[in-house]
């Protein structure tokens, strides 16, 4: 009955992971079609730099959620303590963001940062975290609604505005803020009903919990910031906010594959920790699978570009962009899932030490490429550079495996649990 209620849970929340990114690339292609390249490209770069940052101070806690039964937490007790910290969590950043736009004296300039900071934050992480609270709690069905009801809702404001308003990048942000906050507000309000919320503190056990399998996991997080701004930063400041816009679009159209992944892994990854013996070898051809399908994807990417410039013209010969980021996202899907693997088999300090040397690698060869190539390809150079040094994790990784091989002692699989990102 176990395998047959995982089973159907995997593909439920595979599917509905596709779903919601079919639902998010037509949000972006909205965006591609009614703003410039180079607006594009700002509302890119403030929402990634946001999200990582955002990733780093959320401490793994959305992940903490989908082991909350195996950590002795009640419901009522990890809600208010999430609630909390996503509201510390915002004003950090909304502060940052602050400083970051001060120096334009220009009231837009900062209201687009702080609505995109809102909209990012529940979109990425609060979103994810009531998805787990269904997840752990209810069941993946439930989890599923709620997560296309919410994509579903950025859809609708963002479909809506060019009918109700002029189409610019401050509306846009406008609009998913608004999206947002009736999320937080309104949809999310069942949750709340269900799980016994009185007030909003933050539960020793809970910090404990944190504490004791994240901190020392923080570090691959950190090092993953750092690399990524410094990447995207170079790419806005010394070639252009619109090869940006390019080098975004690269990556949006492989996200599917990611997003895909991260459904299927929801459900599965507590499954395979309750397995004593897990076989590597279908995760294998899986892997197989996925790169068939990249080198298909990439084959097509002239089609794709098409398809783009029939909606705006600013992005001629984003092609190699295409080819390159679905290779890029079919890795970093299936990278996810051999992580999720190796965490099963209860190597999960193992693989935040992997992760930060990848990282540390990715900076290294960031630096080189900037210094020593032609700084007119540097975007197209980052994707090449961030494909290989995913691809050399989950060698890293199946070797590890294969090999029996531990940086770090590891005796209890059950007491840490983390995510690295992409």
């Amino acid at each position: 009955m176990m395998e047959q209620n995982i089973k159907k849970d995997v593909l439920l929340s595979t599917i509905g992971g596709y779903f919601v990114a079919a639902l998010n690339f037509v949000v972006n292609l909205i965006l591609i079609r009614y703003l410039s390249a180079e607006l594009y490209g700002l509302f890119s770069y403030i929402v990634g730099q946001s999200r990582r940052i955002l990733r780093f101070l959320d401490f793994s806690f959305v992940e903490l959620i989908l082991i909350s039964k195996k950590r002795d937490l009640k419901l009522s007790e990890l809600t208010e303590s999430y609630i909390l910290h996503s509201i510390v969590r915002l004003l950090i950043v909304l502060i940052g963001g602050w400083f970051a736009a001060w120096y334009t004296d220009n009231l837009k300039i900062l209201s687009v940062i702080s609505f995109l900071i809102v909209y990012t934050n529940v979109r990425y992480f609060y979103i994810f975290g009531i998805v787990h609270f269904y997840e752990a709690y209810f069941n993946t069905k439930t989890a599923q609604i709620f997560y296309t009801l919410s994509a579903f809702i950025f859809l609708l404001f963002t479909f809506l505005l060019p009918y109700v308003s002029e189409t610019t990048l401050y509306n846009f942000a406008f609009s998913f803020f608004i999206a947002s906050l009736f999320i937080v507000v309104v949809i999310s309000s069942h949750l709340l009903q269900n799980s016994g919320y009185k007030n909003i503190k933050f539960s020793k056990k809970v910090f404990n919990a944190l504490s004791s399998h994240s901190l020392f996991l923080q570090l691959p997080i950190l090092f993953g910031v750092i690399t990524k701004f410094i990447q995207e930063t170079l790419i806005i400041v010394d070639q252009s906010a619109e090869i940006f816009a390019f080098y975004s679009v690269s990556l949006l159209i492989g996200s599917i594959a990611v997003i895909g992944a991260r459904g299927a892994i929801r459900p599965l990854g507590p499954y395979l920790w309750s397995k004593d013996k897990i076989s590597l070898r279908p995760y294998i051809v899986i892997g197989l699978f996925l790169y068939a399908f990249a080198i298909t994807g990439a084959y097509f990417s002239g089609v794709f570009e098409n398809i783009l410039l029939l909606l705006n013209n600013d992005y001629q010969g984003v092609s190699i962009y295409l080819s390159l980021g679905v290779i890029l996202a079919i890795s970093l899907a299936y990278s996810q899932i051999i992580q999720t693997f190796i965490k099963g088999f209860g190597l999960i300090k193992n693989l935040s030490v992997v992760a930060a040397f990848i990282n540390i690698i990715s900076l290294v060869l960031t630096l080189l490429a900037y210094y020593f190539l032609n700084i007119e390809f540097f975007a197209i150079n980052i994707l090449i550079i961030e494909t290989i040094v995913t691809i050399l994790n989950i060698v890293i990784l199946i070797i590890i495996y294969k090999l029996n091989i531990r940086f770090i002692d590891e005796s209890d699989k059950n007491q840490n649990f983390t995510e690295t990102e992409e």
